[in-house]
């Protein structure tokens, strides 16, 4: 997989990686101040648009901003012994154009891992929030039963995907007071392993919970598939490094939620039912009448 588009006029930019989400201009000179790079929206991505979009995908959002931080020297690349807290809230529709630019501030100076991070687009806020990386974790025992690809599969339209390699959890388990799906593990050359080949990359854990939203979301508010999801807030909680042979599952303990606001508290188990971290999400959950609404009232949320 090449780079997402092909690079704009910005000025002064570095290479862009292989799989990258943004470019970030030269910052010789300017290394303790903000740091700023510019969106790479490809709407062929296989994984971000592997359905037909109107708009920036929020994971296309959260992914740019892991890629900002880590050229910045942030350690998001999945080693162990660390923990990833974020709290974002997405405020309106990121358009396809203009490029939207990343911007993450250190909250303390001198340390790398503490950031307030922006996406911005016509000069507003479109996704703002907080990204600290932490040290400590609880590492759980390997397990033999991973969820790797042979495993069932959730069905593609209750988590609204297309591609069958880019569903990241399995069929649901319901039951009286909780539902529970399996952490699907990404195919070795999937976008999301790009980082951490042999561990539990952040980017997936929180791509499962997306999906996971999406299918609960469906559920409770009994509408049919082809509604509109609509992210609103992402949270979580998470370890680094876990790596694939560990088994994991998010399980949602039922709470009385009809919507058309939805939100949803998941924890991360391990085979033993252990709680390594938590997911807290919310969406709208629309049909095409109110979605037409909401898009042509700008998007905001």
């Amino acid at each position: 997989m090449g780079i997402l588009c092909e690079p704009s006029e910005l000025d002064d930019c570095t290479p862009v990686p292989h799989s990258a989400t943004c470019r970030i201009p030269d910052r010789a000179g300017q290394p303790e101040g903000p740091v700023t790079g510019e969106l790479l929206v490809d709407t062929n991505h296989s994984f971000f648009f592997d359905h037909r979009l109107d708009h920036v995908p929020g994971m296309l959002q959260v992914c740019g901003l892991f890629d900002l931080l880590s050229e910045a020297g942030s350690d998001m690349d999945g080693v162990p012994g660390r923990r990833l807290r974020l709290s974002l809230r997405f405020t309106s529709f990121c358009t396809l154009q203009p490029p939207p630019i990343l911007t993450a501030t250190r909250l303390v100076p001198q340390v790398n891992d503490l950031w307030s991070v922006d996406v911005r687009q016509h000069g507003s806020s479109v996704c703002a929030g907080r990204i600290d990386v932490l040290s400590g974790t609880l590492e759980p025992p390997p397990s033999l039963e991973a969820g790797t690809r042979g495993s069932a599969s959730a069905p593609a339209e209750v988590v609204h995907r297309h591609r069958p390699e880019n569903i990241m959890i399995g069929a649901a388990r319901t039951e009286a007071d909780e539902v529970v799906v399996p952490v699907m593990v990404p195919a070795r050359n999937h976008y999301l392993r790009r980082l951490s080949r042999d561990a539990h990359d952040a980017a997936a854990l929180i791509e499962a919970g997306r999906q996971f939203t999406t299918m609960l979301g469906l559920m409770v508010t009994g509408m049919p598939v082809d509604s509109h999801l609509v992210w609103l807030t992402i949270a979580a909680d998470l370890p680094l490094g876990i790596p694939h042979g560990t088994r994991l599952w998010l399980r949602w303990l039922r709470m009385p939620d009809s919507g058309p606001k939805v939100r949803f508290v998941m924890d991360l188990l391990d085979a033993d039912r252990r709680r390594l971290g938590m997911l807290v999400s919310s969406c709208l959950v629309l049909n095409d009448a109110d979605y037409t609404t909401l898009r042509t009232l700008g998007g905001q949320r």
